[in-house]
């Protein structure tokens, strides 16, 4: 990783270790050669791993969609996509996109995987949030700022100093915001 980045080899292994175990579809409702060129638009560029293949969108193709002999979380470790180690941009332009509508279809499915990747990036100072929206839908993107380095809010009303946060979800259309609200009871 390097030095520039912000988002942790911990936060980015514990973001593909949930999308392992629960078996998050990546690519979502798209072919997996598709996604990676709508992220890594220069993917045809990189080399194959397979001598038969000219680019890496080639060889994706081959072993993810004719032959499907490789494991369903291969990006996770793909040396050309470098997912571990990449720019904290790249990094969450390949999150955003893993929610973004023509990926994903379901509004409910989209949103929990926000809130799962949010719970991680936030102690790094990171979040997505939308940015803009296509026929209704959320289009995420990352953003940092200093009210993301808060712990994750909790959803009881107060803690044991008398303050409490809380985290405040919209819906329709589907508007995520958080707000940490802060408040102490005199007596």
């Amino acid at each position: 990783m390097s030095s520039k980045n912000s988002i942790t080899n911990l936060t980015r292994r514990n973001i593909f270790d949930y999308m392992s175990m629960e078996k998050i579809l990546w690519a979502g409702r798209l072919d997996e050669p598709d996604f990676v060129a709508r992220v890594w638009p220069d993917a045809n560029e990189k080399p194959s791993y397979d001598g038969r293949f000219k680019g890496a969108l080639a060889d994706i193709h081959q072993h993810r969609v004719n032959n499907f002999d490789w494991e369903d979380d291969w990006i996770f470790t793909d040396g050309r996509f470098n997912l571990m180690s990449c720019s904290d941009e790249q990094f969450l332009a390949f999150l955003a996109e893993v929610v973004h509508p023509v990926v994903r279809s379901d509004d409910d499915e989209a949103a929990d995987l926000v809130a799962e990747f949010n719970k991680h990036l936030r102690a790094d100072g990171y979040t997505l949030a939308p940015a803009s929206y296509i026929s209704g839908r959320a289009i995420y993107t990352g953003s940092a700022g200093l009210a993301a380095r808060a712990p994750a809010p909790t959803t009881s009303a107060t803690g044991g100093s008398g303050r409490g946060s809380v985290l405040l979800c919209g819906s329709p259309p589907r508007i995520w915001y958080g707000l940490v609200a802060r408040w102490s009871w005199s007596g």
